[in-house]
């Protein structure tokens, strides 16, 4: 299935939800879909906190889906793929989230004064030699005193 742009936000909802709906089923997450101003968001939110949430958002007619995975670790994953592995299409989002479910994945945390102000996530998906390294930050004082939260999700199985 390719995902074309005119229909996106319908399609990339009824994909995520076959790929995710049986985590429901296990008792293991919720799924929430919603319709944003500018788009649609989906969340998978694991009842043990142990495993990693994830959320996604995807504007209008947009060609790039925000992948959020645990507590900060944040993707811009295109449609057509190829963003951060060799795999085309919406493939390579579902291979990110597989990871996710399947593999778990591990997130650093850096806080300072209760807000978080980096993180390095690692992922590994399956078939490539290197983990794919993630790292978000926000402008913030590089002297602060932060304190370091390594949080190694579990896999979903």
């Amino acid at each position: 299935m390719s995902i074309s742009i005119e229909n996106i936000e319908f399609e990339l909802i009824n994909l995520l939800n076959e790929e995710l709906n049986h985590l429901v089923i296990e008792g293991k997450a919720t799924i929430n879909t919603q319709p944003e101003e500018n788009g649609f968001s989906f969340s998978l939110t694991p009842f043990d906190k142990r495993h990693a949430s994830i959320y996604a958002f995807c504007e209008n007619g947009g060609t790039i889906v925000y992948l959020t995975v645990g507590c900060n670790t944040v993707l811009e994953v295109p449609i057509e793929g190829k963003g951060y592995t060799n795999i085309s299409g919406e493939e390579e989002l579902l291979s990110i989230i597989r990871a996710v479910v399947n593999q778990g994945f591990e997130e650093t945390i850096y806080e300072s004064k209760g807000k978080v102000v980096k993180s390095v996530g690692k992922l590994f998906i399956k078939n490539e030699t290197e983990p794919i390294t993630m790292k978000n930050s926000t402008l913030h004082n590089p002297f602060s005193r932060k304190s370091i939260i390594v949080k190694k999700y579990i896999p979903y199985y």
